[in-house]
């Protein structure tokens, strides 16, 4: 099948006598897996859905932050079978698009309270002067909620002061010509952003042209709620617009919950470098994305 739709299933669709009784066929399939959800149950009470899977409670994603990545099978779909598939998922379900542990961009079905719940009021758009300056402090603020456990409180205000302040080192980043912004907002506030550089960090072997995803930061209470997938696939597009042959970034080695969100965009742990604060170096890990494709 030339250029399929991807379909993660993580349930009923992986049975292959219920693919033979809605496609007439048992269908490609690779193992994968997603993050950023949990499984819990739905209760289904289309008689048809019933007689086809023979149970009237099938699983449904919600977004999470769980640890565990759920396993499930990336089906290989033509157009007509992912109609097929919406029709036999109901009313109780939404298809989204969303990137597998693979980099495999699928669709997977999650319960339609989810897919209501999607955030369509946030914004992500190139910041003027004035949003810059709300964003300012909302920035601070996010550093400070991310990592100030981390830190020394005397050595965490200086470095926020620092860089959060008017005229510092944000701000500076701002005006330069060579780095390009996108903010979230939602009402007008902003709610979490992303900035892309040039490569900046240590990466003794990067290929000509690459670029450096150097921060891209939520609100707590905005986490799982696809904001950073909409400014992650800016990211990567705009990158790949720009001729990037490969992307960077740099996350703290503890940060899981970081990691696992790279991962399920594509990139991949290639070294190590240290970010020093308050005269002390903490080890982070230098992740990439490669966009060349590979010769077979």
């Amino acid at each position: 099948m030339t250029d399929p739709h991807w379909l993660f299933s993580y349930g009923t669709l992986q049975d292959p006598a219920v693919q033979q009784g809605l496609f007439g066929r048992e269908v490609e399939a690779a193992a994968d897996f997603l993050d950023g959800f949990e499984v819990g149950t739905v209760t289904i009470t289309d008689p048809a859905v019933i007689a086809a899977s023979g149970s009237d409670r099938h699983p449904a994603l919600r977004r999470s932050d769980a640890a565990k990545p759920i396993s499930g099978q990336a089906l290989a779909l033509t157009s007509a079978e992912l109609a097929i598939a919406d029709r036999y998922e109901a009313e109780n379900y939404a298809r989204i698009p969303v990137t597998l542990a693979s980099g495999r961009a699928a669709y997977v079905y999650v319960h339609k309270s989810e897919a209501d719940a999607l955030p369509d009021e946030v914004r992500i758009s190139r910041p003027d002067e004035a949003l810059l300056q709300r964003l300012l402090p909302v920035a601070g603020q996010i550093f400070r909620d991310t990592f100030g456990r981390d830190f020394a409180p005397d050595a965490l205000k200086a470095f926020c002061d620092e860089v959060y302040r008017p005229g510092g080192l944000m701000s500076r980043d701002f005006a330069s010509p060579d780095v390009r912004w996108r903010v979230a907002t939602s009402g007008g506030n902003p709610v979490g952003y992303a900035k892309l550089t040039p490569l900046r960090a240590p990466v003794p072997d990067a290929l000509p042209a690459a670029m450096e995803l150097q921060q891209i930061y939520l609100l707590a209470e905005w986490h799982g709620r696809g904001v950073a997938d909409r400014l992650m696939e800016w990211a990567i597009g705009e990158a790949q617009h720009a001729g990037a042959p490969e992307l960077y970034l740099t996350v703290f080695d503890h940060n899981h919950r970081a990691k696992r969100f790279y991962a399920r965009h594509g990139f991949a742990e290639c070294g190590r470098c240290s970010f020093e604060l308050g005269g002390r170096a903490y080890d982070d890990r230098v992740w990439r994305r490669s966009f060349l494709k590979k010769i077979q």
